[in-house]
């Protein structure tokens, strides 16, 4: 089970991927 600090880096990584998919569209 992730920590919370796990879920948050997760979490950070996957909404800059979803904005730079953004940018790129």
């Amino acid at each position: 089970m992730l920590n919370k600090l796990d879920a948050l880096k997760y979490f950070c990584t996957a909404a800059q991927t979803l904005n730079f998919r953004e940018a790129a569209n």
